[in-house]
């Protein structure tokens, strides 16, 4: 996936999905849903049947957003990588919230013993309050980078940079949380 940032796509093939071409869509939704579909269970551990549902709402939504203007066509894999990762988290988050209606993110981990959200959660803890907010406003609250940036004052871009640089420190926190369990 990574290796293939516009799904092996030619310009032209861009340019059909841009205007909504539907066989296009289905044929790059059939050709690669089933790695996207084994990275969400894999990765996240979730059913079959929730990550049937979330490649299929990530993949909806790019063909979506790809027929907007002002859309980057710069990575097409990226983007369904990141809005299915975010919808992951939304799966997550549901499924251990049961009856916590109104749980902050960062408690979640403490409702069950699920390694990975115990993990997720001590890493989550770990980042200052400011990565804290960023990654609870775009994951879990769906905020766009443009209220983002509009609340902190700076670009979009920098608002993406951010988030970028706060997935990268929690990625090295989980993974010494779940090398050293130890870790407070």
């Amino acid at each position: 996936m990574a290796n293939q940032p516009n799904f092996n796509l030619s310009a032209e093939d861009i340019e059909r999905l841009q205007r909504g071409d539907s066989r296009l869509q289905s044929k790059v939704f059939d050709k690669q849903a089933l790695s996207y579909h084994r990275l969400a269970k894999n990765k996240w551990r979730i059913s079959d049947e929730d990550a049937e549902e979330i490649v299929s709402e990530a993949f909806a939504k790019f063909f979506c957003r790809i027929q907007e203007a002002d859309f980057k066509v710069d990575n097409c894999s990226g983007f369904v990588y990141v809005t299915l990762e975010r919808l992951a988290w939304k799966v997550l988050e549901r499924q251990n919230k049961n009856a916590a209606i109104g749980t902050d993110v960062f408690s979640i981990a403490k409702q069950n013993d699920n390694p990975f959200l115990e993990s997720l959660n001590t890493a989550l803890n770990l980042l200052g309050k400011k990565c804290q907010q960023l990654i609870n406003d775009f994951y879990f609250d769906d905020k766009p980078h443009k209220e983002i940036a509009a609340e902190l004052s700076i670009s979009e871009e920098a608002s993406r940079q951010r988030l970028r640089e706060c997935m990268k420190k929690l990625k090295v926190l989980v993974i010494e949380k779940r090398d050293n369990p130890r870790m407070a």
